[in-house]
């Protein structure tokens, strides 16, 4: 498994402006941004170790469920393995490569256009049951704009396997319930981004300057393909997940938002978030794209084709942190005040 150490990436942490946050949000409109189980479900393994469950080898070995300690992370802690599958975990972190170090090297970087700093409301306090998480605190008023940080980049052809896998957790407790007067409506939010190769958001290949996934950086590749976790917002201003696909023949230039139910998010607890990408069988629409919540399917797009050409161009995988709300975040300040915990990043293959 090659790996390209996250220090490597700290050009484009946080950087303003961008192809990246460039789109609508909510999968429409506005411009500015992107808009304990068990381990009998199909089996986990370790970059390509044997499969190991319930017994697994402590809090954060990457796969296994709940050994070790109470308050450790562990990629079957909540919830089994999606779908059945035996994933091998290429990738792990508690709090998703969201660090001290990185919060202060980004402290001071200003957001132009709005001059906020979205870093400042990021720390690394614990959850309230104690686990590792990065945390960001939002008030009424505040303006949240992107956090971006690329994770740790994984060689990995995409062609030698079928499905990608990101896993996360969030213990939120409340709503953004952000309006958008520009808009006439709530805004929606952002959360993180599953990809392969140089990856794909909105209308392109992400590789502006300050996003910085360059052929080099990606490892050689020169296709890619992503999906986008989002936060809608109902008419009254509650959240609920929803996902942005951008895949090869999507119809619309910010990406095509996954059908499903408005299901809310719930608060106050660890919610296990799923992203799966099915790259399919090489057929022109063969593919698809699936989001999880606490285990239930809640959005997919089916007979797509991720790439733009072929899986065999995308040589590696990761993800990318885009806590953000609002299409124009300066257009959408929080309603309701509200901390947000975010940890136990997984990233796997099938």
């Amino acid at each position: 498994m090659g790996l390209l150490g996250a220090g490597a990436l700290a050009g484009c942490v946080g950087a303003p402006g961008g192809a990246d946050d460039a789109g609508a949000g909510d999968g429409g409109s506005g411009v500015g941004g992107f808009d304990g189980g068990t381990g009998d479900a199909g089996g986990v393994s370790i970059d390509g170790g044997a499969p190991v469950g319930d017994a697994g080898a402590g809090a954060d070995a990457g796969a296994g469920a709940d050994a070790g300690p109470s308050t450790g992370w562990a990629y079957e802690r909540f919830q089994p393995a999606p779908e059945g599958r035996a994933w091998n975990v290429l990738h792990s972190h508690d709090t998703g490569e969201v660090t001290e170090a990185v919060i202060e090297d980004n402290w001071d970087r200003a957001r132009s256009g709005s001059g906020t700093y979205p870093w400042r409301r990021a720390s690394m306090e614990a959850a309230p049951d104690g686990r590792a998480a990065f945390t960001e605190r939002l008030g009424v008023g505040d303006i949240c704009e992107p956090i971006g940080l690329w994770s740790t980049i994984i060689a990995h052809d995409n062609s030698t396997t079928r499905y990608y896998h990101l896993r996360y957790h969030e213990w939120t407790t409340g709503h953004t319930r952000a309006w958008d007067a520009s808009l006439d409506r709530y805004a929606g939010g952002k959360r993180h981004h599953l990809f392969g190769g140089r990856a794909w958001i909105a209308r392109g290949y992400v590789e502006s300057a300050s996003s910085n996934l360059s052929v080099s950086r990606a490892l050689g590749s020169t296709d890619g393909w992503g999906v986008n976790m989002m936060r809608p917002e109902t008419s009254s201003g509650e959240n609920y997940l929803r996902m942005l696909g951008s895949f090869a023949t999507q119809t619309s230039s910010f990406g095509h938002t996954l059908s499903g139910e408005r299901t809310l998010n719930p608060l106050g607890r660890w919610v296990t978030y799923d992203v799966v990408a099915d790259l399919g069988t090489g057929g022109p629409r063969s593919g698809a794209y699936r989001t999880y919540m606490d285990g239930v399917l809640i959005a997919e797009a089916n007979d797509i084709r991720p790439p733009q050409r072929s899986a065999a161009e995308c040589l590696c995988v990761g993800w990318r942190i885009r806590n953000m709300v609002g299409g124009t975040p300066a257009n959408a300040p929080i309603g309701e005040a509200l901390t947000r915990h975010s940890g136990g990043f997984y990233l796997a293959t099938a």
